[in-house]
């Protein structure tokens, strides 16, 4: 329970610190990026450090985290065009996405 609240409490305070929503997103993307990345660069090169019968499961770890930190990177790419569109105003000062 306290891990709960912490973990509300601290993103209360960021959201309250001046970071927006938007932000916060941003930044678990970023996250999640980085740590499939870095997933997958471990899982390849510590292919040869295990026994023979367990390479081909790194492998396809591997390949499963590269495919995701990929998603993820387009993900944010997608969510970032999302956000620029949701804040534009026509000249007539109205929103064309209602």
């Amino acid at each position: 329970m306290n891990l709960l609240l912490a973990d509300a409490t601290s993103s209360y305070t960021a959201v309250a610190g001046g970071l927006s929503i938007d932000s916060l997103t941003y930044y678990m993307f970023w996250i999640a990026t980085v740590c499939m990345g870095a997933g997958t660069v471990f899982f390849f090169l510590e292919r040869s450090n295990v026994p023979a019968k367990y390479r081909t499961t790194l492998t396809v770890s591997g390949l499963i985290t590269g495919i995701a930190c990929f998603h993820y990177f387009r993900m944010a790419a997608i969510y970032e065009g999302g956000a620029s569109r949701r804040n534009i105003v026509t000249s007539t000062g109205s929103s064309p996405h209602r």
